[in-house]
């Protein structure tokens, strides 16, 4: 276990953004892929593009449970005031933050990574930092 102070505004962000990630990963498996599929049939993709494109729209949606368990798991643990799950949100975070970025860019400016990606990542990684016994007065 590795102590940290208790700051209960880092745990409620925590939790927020994990069911942030795991209610968008259930938006993203079910409503974005039946418009990515409508679009596929709409411009009569071959059967195997389509199959391709499901397994890594799939691959994406499970991708954004685990996080989402990952900082889960971190907020249980910080309840307690252990941080030893901080580092893996600090991961998640990066990874978010860093994907929202590339494809908000590539996008066109799309503010949908804008607000479900860069946003949800920068409170995380502000709220893990601010956890960490090193941000600032520790309290006793």
């Amino acid at each position: 276990m590795t102590p940290i102070p208790d700051r209960p505004w880092t745990r409620h962000v925590m939790l927020a953004v994990a069911l942030l990630l795991l209610l968008s990963s259930g938006a993203h498996g079910v409503l974005g892929w039946k418009m990515v599929h409508a679009a596929l049939l709409g411009i009569a993709a071959p059967p195997d593009i389509v199959r391709t494109v499901a397994i890594g729209w799939w691959l994406g949606s499970a991708a954004m449970v685990a996080f989402g368990l990952v900082v889960l798991s971190a907020w249980r643990r910080a309840r307690r005031r252990d941080g030893s799950g901080l580092h893996a949100a600090a991961i998640v975070a990066a990874v978010y933050f860093l994907f929202g970025i590339g494809a908000f860019f590539a996008s066109g400016f799309n503010t949908h990574f804008l607000l479900l990606f860069m946003i949800p990542a920068g409170l995380l990684g502000w709220a893990v930092r601010a956890a960490l016994p090193s941000a600032g007065k520790e309290a006793a």
